[in-house]
This record gives C-alpha cells, sequence and structure tokens, in this order.
C-alpha cells in the first residue's frame, strides 16, 4: 500500500486546456448562429462553435478559441519586496 505522500502526488494534475474560449455573437435562433459560424470560419478561424445560453437555453451564441500555447509566458518577477532588501544590502557592501 502507497504512503500518503505519493498518493497526493500521483493526483496533482496539469490544466489541460488547450483553448481559451471568448463569445462573439449572441443569436435568437440557432440557424442566424450557424451562418455566423460558418462566416467565421470562412475568414479564418479554426475553432468556432455555438453554444446554447440564455434563460432556460432560449439562445445561441458563437464562440471563438485562441490557442493557450501560442502565448509566450514570462516568469513573474518579484515586485518591490527584494528591490529594498538588495539595496540594503549593496549599501552594507559599500561602507565595510
Amino acid at each position: 500500500m502507497p504512503h500518503r505522500q505519493q498518493i497526493n502526488q500521483e493526483k496533482i494534475e496539469t490544466n489541460h486546456q488547450k483553448l481559451s474560449w471568448k463569445q462573439n455573437s449572441r443569436y435568437k435562433t440557432y440557424a442566424n448562429a450557424d451562418s455566423k459560424r460558418k462566416k467565421l470560419i470562412e475568414e479564418g478561424n479554426a475553432y468556432v462553435k455555438v453554444r446554447r445560453c440564455g434563460p432556460g437555453g432560449t439562445q445561441f451564441k458563437v464562440v471563438v478559441g485562441t490557442s493557450l500555447e501560442s502565448k509566450n509566458k514570462k516568469p513573474k518577477k518579484d515586485k518591490g519586496k527584494n528591490k529594498s532588501s538588495k539595496s540594503k544590502d549593496q549599501n552594507n557592501d559599500t561602507t565595510t
């Protein structure tokens, strides 16, 4: 039987989401939403879908997906906290 630490490490999952979905427009009928979806596909959008929405699912929205992998993520920089401690260390080094 594996230890608790091993079980907890196995349960850690990463986010597997590959697209970010943004609403483009909203329609009262599926036919109108579908025609908008087809136009967006012709314009070069690879990821477009029609979703039911609104009260009781009476409306339809067209959503466009953009790839999350294409964004360049830069590591977060520490703001302010390390700068003050570094400047104090530098001042101490120059005085000794």
